[in-house]
């Protein structure tokens, strides 16, 4: 006897794709014409986003500059 149990549904997907590979390309065109997904453009990507918290004073950097040998 199978079970089924309702699952979650998550409130984002993050797609990540090679813009160079057609088939990436043709994959992703394919399932957003599906409607199920809303395209959001990110401003800042996540080396921006993680050099602003740095200089924000998130994070503490332990190595500062120093070579681990």
């Amino acid at each position: 006897m199978a079970v089924a149990t309702m699952m979650k549904r998550p409130e984002r997907v993050v797609l990540t794709y090679d813009r160079e590979n057609s088939t990436a390309k043709k994959t992703l065109d394919f399932l957003l014409s599906l409607d199920f997904f809303q395209v959001q453009k990110v401003g800042k990507s996540q080396v921006e986003i993680g050099l602003e918290e740095y200089r924000q004073g998130k994070y503490t950097v332990i190595n500062k500059g120093k070579k681990i040998v």
